[in-house]
């Protein structure tokens, strides 16, 4: 009996190491089997840590909203695949975005250089956020950065004032798709007012 265990004991561990663990589920190595998944799925988790490791970036400068697609309330994600060689961006494709958006996203990432040694595609993110509710800097935006791969940036919408000091009192903007092209027009009021004299 014990010369039957022992036997079955090396040929389990023999199956483990030639990386027959699958064929051991038919002899009752069912755990044998689980380690074998186990350790593709960790092979796969070191695949994409070793991808974000290659992309270690070495500057970028910061990004901001657009002034005019602040002014006309536009907001959105745009995705852009970015290509780097030896360090440096040498190619960015707009997947998707707000063409309002997408210039000052392209601007911003032709900014970022990479160590080196960096060779790699891969798609980024950047979300333009207008937050009306919590009190935010004007001029400033909250930008949050997981770069290479997501930018978030807030900013609050700009207010138009008129040239004698007085805010606009209906300040909602209304907004329309067209059904044949799908673009969407925006609507802002404007308040205007003529100088006394």
């Amino acid at each position: 009996m014990m010369r039957g265990l022992l036997g079955t004991l090396i040929v389990a561990v023999a199956a483990i190491s030639t990386g027959t663990a699958q064929t051991m589920l038919h002899e009752g190595g069912h755990a044998a089997a689980l380690q074998s998944d186990k350790s593709s799925q960790n092979s796969e988790t070191e695949k994409q840590r070793a991808q974000q490791a290659d992309l270690r970036l070495e500057h970028a400068d910061v990004p901001m909203y657009p002034q005019l697609a602040r002014t006309a309330r536009i907001f959105g994600t745009v995705q852009v695949q970015v290509t780097v060689k030896d360090g440096k961006v040498v190619g960015t494709e707009v997947k998707s975005g707000h063409p309002m958006l997408a210039p000052a996203t392209i601007e911003n990432i032709q900014t970022w250089r990479f160590h080196p040694l960096v060779n790699a595609t891969f798609t980024t993110k950047f979300i333009y956020q207008l937050e009306t509710k919590k009190p935010l800097d004007p001029q400033n935006p909250k930008v949050e950065l997981q770069l290479p791969l997501l930018v978030k940036i807030t900013a609050v919408p700009v207010m138009l004032d008129s040239q004698a000091g007085q805010t606009a009192k209906d300040t909602s903007s209304t907004e329309t798709v067209d059904p044949k092209t799908g673009n969407v027009h925006l609507q802002i009021p404007i308040l205007a007012t003529t100088k006394k004299q």
